[in-house]
């Protein structure tokens, strides 16, 4: 099927790091997905470093960035403790608490450690999200979820936009 730029729909993606040596992973599976998307989809990529992303001057537009992306490609160390504006995504998917809507998929950067960190990235993801290869995981959420992450968590509450 041929389509023209006009036909193709505007799709979201929030890229979310923790240091920049994990940001190649992220942006291999960018680029696969782009691949995948083919024609029928235009990508629009935004990058987020989690520090700045959770830092007050920045959340909110981070925020708005991760409410309406399709899908979040997020790379972490394992045994980094997950920061507490994504805590919430441990109640898992759907019923408005749990991860955002739309797809996650997560890269973590090795540990070396038998058994997760409670309350770590590992811990979090291990618990929500389907490992599918070693350190890789994906969480599809049906329909409409909780939005995302930072609206409730940050230090202070996020004006309306």
């Amino acid at each position: 099927m041929i389509t023209s730029a006009l036909s193709s729909r505007n799709f979201p993606v929030v890229m979310l790091y923790d240091n920049l040596e994990s940001v190649g992973k992220a942006m291999a599976t960018y680029s696969q997905l782009t691949h995948e998307l083919d024609s029928d989809f235009t990508p629009d990529l935004r990058i987020w470093r989690l520090d700045v992303a959770l830092s007050p001057e920045c959340a909110v537009e981070a925020n708005r960035d991760i409410e309406s992306a399709e899908v979040i490609i997020m790379t972490v160390h394992g045994n980094e403790p997950c920061p507490p504006a994504f805590q919430h995504w441990k109640a898992g998917a759907g019923g408005g608490s749990g991860v955002p809507h739309r797809a996650i998929i997560a890269i973590l950067e090795s540990t070396g450690e038998a058994s997760p960190i409670a309350d770590s990235w590992s811990s979090v993801l291990r618990g929500v999200a389907t490992e599918i290869h070693p350190e890789l995981f994906v969480c599809e959420v049906e329909g409409e979820g909780s939005g995302a992450p930072f609206n409730l968590y940050a230090e202070e509450p996020l004006a309306a936009v």
